[in-house]
């Protein structure tokens, strides 16, 4: 009996130092997405700006500006995770968000520099 549970705590060792650590996400500006988007490509990022969560729009811009004026390019579309507690998270507020970078995602009708796909933590500014 010993021995079997000596083989399982071993095998469970070997497992956990082969499986590799999950990344913390990179943190970086939208600015530095927009300008070297194959860069990031396929990477876990957080990122800050002006969050907007409306129909075919959901979107976090550089400044609220750019929202407010149409400047799409100056934004990235986004998308929650389905099973995500942040989908509560408020729109048109400035906010941080994390998730995986898609450079040649561009959101509805390809109108963004980029998408932020399966946002699963969001914190929102005061």
């Amino acid at each position: 009996m010993k021995t079997i549970v000596a083989a399982l705590m071993m095998a469970a060792a070997m497992a956990a130092q082969a499986a590799p650590a999950a990344r913390p996400p990179q943190d970086v500006s939208l600015i530095e997405l927009i300008a070297n988007p194959a860069r990031f490509d396929g990477k876990q990022i957080r990122v800050s700006g002006y969050l907007v969560r409306e129909f075919d729009g959901d979107a976090i811009y550089l400044h609220r500006d750019d929202y407010d004026h149409g400047i799409l390019r100056n934004g990235l579309w986004v998308t929650f995770a389905k099973d995500s507690p942040e989908l509560r998270c408020k729109t048109l507020r400035y906010a941080s968000v994390e998730g995986k970078f898609v450079a040649k995602e561009r959101g509805h009708r390809g109108l963004w520099s980029g998408s932020i796909d399966r946002i699963a933590r969001c914190s929102v500014s005061r």
